[in-house]
């Protein structure tokens, strides 16, 4: 069985963190309420809040989307999806074994 995510998770996520990565999100890694809205347009199908309502969501996203990237905000663009990326030899924690090309194999402590 081969389990994969729903619809366009992978992207939302890489959004996010390109987002915390170029320095655009809220001191708790959290997007404010431009981003947020712009990430709610993005990826409707696959995010969405508990609170308020779909449906007071959905209109609201609609109204202030097209003004929040009026202003020159994006989310989905190559440039914060491409910052997502990260160099494994600059992640914290133990030196590692990276890879110089090919898959990725399990990280052994040196």
């Amino acid at each position: 069985m081969t389990v994969s995510p729903a619809l366009n998770f992978v992207d939302a996520v890489a959004a996010m963190w390109g987002l915390c990565a170029t320095g655009r999100a809220r001191a708790d890694g959290g997007p404010g309420l431009r981003h947020g809205v712009l990430l709610a347009e993005a990826f409707r199908d696959d995010i969405e809040l508990c609170s308020p309502p779909r449906w007071v969501q959905r209109m609201a996203v609609a109204a202030l989307a097209p003004l929040i990237r009026a202003t020159g905000r994006a989310v989905d663009t190559a440039a914060v999806l491409q910052a997502a990326i990260a160099d494994p030899g600059g992640w914290p924690g133990p030196i590692t074994e990276t890879r110089s090309s090919g898959p990725l194999t399990t990280p052994t402590e040196v």
